[in-house]
This record gives structure tokens, sequence and C-alpha cells, in this order.
């Protein structure tokens, strides 16, 4: 079940406005669950000889859940000193919770077994809620400039079983590049994608995996600064 909702303002020259809205709804929606251990997983009588596990998960149509959000983005064009500069910025947040559980009575695991909070955490909170966008594109005769700044808010990791829940705080990353048309069909762009090195906070200890991953991939990921010459042809 979804709905939504959006409207365009244009209120002056070169600046557009568009705001979204939207609700969704998914019933048995498909994941994957938490490992569930069960003495009969290692029953040779019950699975076969040879077959006996530890532990086992699977997808399952187990939860439902509601995802509600909006998105704002507001772009203006502006003439600057011969050139053309592009301002636009981009924003949304968005909420996923689950509202239920399905759990099949005749595997006989506890629900907080058969779907941990490791698992919910995936769900709810492990990506951002606000997420935004500031990018300044001026282009001038030949030449094109981008400076861009992306907003990741804040996120929660639950490192269980091993470890523990831990907040990340938000970051900006920031990507620049600069680009020159040779032709109408020759373009060479040099840049780099997050040109601060921006990480996501270390990890605490008992999340690191005794110190061995530094970083979560949470956010902007764990790959640090970028760099790139891209040369484009069209035909």
């Amino acid at each position: 079940m979804n709905g939504s909702l959006g409207f365009t303002l244009k209120p002056a020259r070169g600046l557009f406005i568009t705001l979204d809205g939207y609700w969704i709804g998914v019933k048995d929606r498909i994941v994957i669950t938490s490992n569930i251990t069960d003495s009969r997983l290692q029953d040779p009588n019950i699975v076969g000889a040879g077959n006996e596990v530890e532990s086992a998960r699977f997808f399952a149509n187990a939860i439902d859940t509601e995802t509600k959000g909006v998105d704002l983005v507001v772009s203006y064009d502006w003439k600057l000193g011969g050139g053309n500069l592009n301002i636009n910025l981009a924003g949304n947040y968005t909420e996923t919770k689950i509202t239920d559980f399905h759990f099949p009575a005749n595997l006989q695991t506890p629900q907080n077994e058969f779907f941990e909070s490791d698992q919910i955490n995936i769900i709810e909170s492990l990506s951002p809620k606000t997420k935004a966008t500031l990018g300044l594109n001026y282009g001038i005769g030949k030449f094109n400039f981008l400076v861009r700044n992306t907003y990741f808010g804040k996120v929660i990791r639950d490192g269980y079983p091993f470890g523990g829940v831990q907040e990340f705080t938000p970051k900006i990353v920031t990507d620049i590049s600069v680009g020159y048309s040779f032709t109408k069909n020759i373009n060479l762009t040099v840049g780099a994608n997050n040109v601060f090195d921006v990480f996501p906070d270390l990890q605490i200890y008992e999340n690191s995996y005794f110190g061995v991953f530094k970083y979560a991939p949470v956010q902007m990921g764990t790959l640090g600064n970028y760099f790139f010459g891209r040369l484009n042809f069209t035909f």
C-alpha cells in the first residue's frame, strides 16, 4: 500500500522548488533471518547424517514495514561573470519502522532469535534518516567547475551478538571536479570524491573485531578519498 503527494513551484526566473512526500507500507516483507540455533539442526535423524549444522538462516516474509519520508529539491540558475552558476540543494528525510512480525509457529524459535536486534537495526536505523546535498556547478567557456557537499545524518549500529550499540555522528563529505571541453565531443574531467578524507566515527572496540576494522561501513563508507581523471567521447 503506497501513497505520495508532491508539487513543484517556480516562484522566480531560474528558481525551481520541488517537494514530495510519501508513505509506503509493505506487508510480508522479505528479509533474512538471524542465525537460528536449534537442536534439531544437529539431529542426524532429522537433517540426515553428515548434514548437521550449528545454526541456519534463511529468507522469509517475516515483517511488515512502514516508510514515511519527504524529498525537497531547490535549484537556481544564476548568470555570473560571463558564465552560468547552478545552485542545487536536495534534502531527504526517511523513516522506516517495523509494524508487525510474522514467525512460523512450527519453527518453535523465539521471536528474539528468529529476528534479532541487529536485523531490526538494519531495517530501522542503520541508514541515515536525514541526507542532504548542496552542489555548486559553474560553467564558463570550455570549463566546468563542481563543488558538492553531502551531509549524512546520524546512524545507529548494533554489533549484536559480539558487540554493542553505537551511535555515529553526522558527517559532511566534499567532492570537487574540473572539466574542460576540447570540442563538443571530447571532454576531460579531473577531480576527487571525499577530498578531505572523511570517515565515520571510530568503532567502539567490541564492534571492531579486536581492532581489525577501525571503521564501520556506514554513512559514506570506509574507502576515504578517491581521485580520478575521466576522458569522455561523444559520438
